[in-house]
């Protein structure tokens, strides 16, 4: 597997291998192609931003296919509890990327020191098209997603247009600067839906030779504590317990509006294997037993689809 920028494909310049033994026997290789120009892009209102506003690279596979790139950002302490508002990622057609094409946004949360530790996805939107080039497109959500406690945020897209065998270079890469909080992931057979971080193969953008920012921006609101302003929180799936579990586990999760709810339980392929909640609930707290002494022992996720948005909480089964 090789990542592309479209600037190592000129004359002369060799493309950069790197080898991430801890994480995958593969290979990831990335090539880099510097924009036309450092075009200035139209900036929204953002308050998770690591880029200066202007691209000078666009990365991608060399051999066609996706991926997903994300940065990671570390708002302050006193600015928690808040909920994330929209996501903005900026396309160019400098990397193939045309109107119409599809993308997907997702949002993790971390309390780890590091992605590479972990990371829990906490919501995302799927099947959104690119309306704009060369500027920030927003992406809102219509329920704020709600971060109660501080941590890290990390802001993910993988373009799905991309093909096998097909140029793209999707990920738009500031230079100006390097802050060494850009990310990328790859999948063999490309993300899946709900793609876990860490990934098969991840490293920072500089572990691959590429010293930038990605375009990836975001916009969140703070919710003052007891005074209840700000977006009504959404579906919120909380931790598994016990965890690890050989028997029955409770899995707790709050509504916060009446309506339909989908709790289920995935293996590590990703398969759905139990199916706990599949209608309407009414607002408030909920606690689901869930039966595992069926199941072999294995790192297993529930995933809660509520109030319009997804979370996902792993389960760890030991026999």
């Amino acid at each position: 597997m090789r990542l592309r920028s479209p600037a190592l494909l000129a004359p002369g310049v060799g493309a950069v291998l790197l080898a991430f033994a801890a994480a995958s026997p593969a290979h990831a290789q990335f090539v880099s192609t510097p924009a036309p120009a450092a075009a200035s892009a139209g900036t929204p209102e953002s308050n998770l931003v690591i880029d200066d506003g202007t691209h000078e690279l666009v990365v991608g596979l060399t051999t066609g296919g996706q991926f997903l790139w994300f940065n990671q950002f570390t708002p302050p302490v006193e600015d928690f509890p808040m909920s994330i508002e929209e996501v903005q990622v900026l396309f160019t057609p400098t990397g193939e990327i045309a109107l119409g094409d599809s993308f997907d946004v997702y949002v993790y949360y971390s309390d780890q020191p590091s992605p590479s530790l972990g990371a829990t996805l906490i919501g995302y939107r799927r099947g959104m098209t690119v309306d704009v080039l060369e500027e920030f497109q927003a992406v809102p959500f219509e329920t704020p997603i709600a971060v109660p406690v501080s941590g890290d945020i990390l802001l993910a897209i993988v373009s799905r247009a991309g093909m096998d065998g097909e140029t793209e270079s999707p990920a738009a890469m500031d230079q100006s600067t390097s802050l060494g909080r850009s990310w990328f992931a790859v999948w063999e057979s490309g993300p899946p839906e709900e793609p876990e971080i860490p990934g098969p193969l991840m490293g920072r953008a500089e572990d691959a030779g590429l010293f930038g920012n990605w375009l990836i921006r975001g916009t969140y609101r703070t919710n003052p504590v007891g005074t209840g302003e700000g977006p009504p929180r959404q579906g919120v799936l909380a931790p598994v317990a016990p965890n690890p579990t050989a028997g029955v586990a409770v899995v707790p999760f709050t509504t916060r509006a009446s309506g339909p709810v989908r709790l289920v339980v995935l293996d590590p392929l990703g398969r759905e294997v139990l199916r706990l909640v599949d209608g309407d609930l009414s607002a408030g707290e909920h606690r689901i037993p869930v039966d595992v002494r069926a199941l072999p022992a294995g790192v297993y996720r529930a995933r809660l689809h509520a109030d319009g948005v997804s979370s996902v909480q792993s389960v760890t089964v030991v026999r």
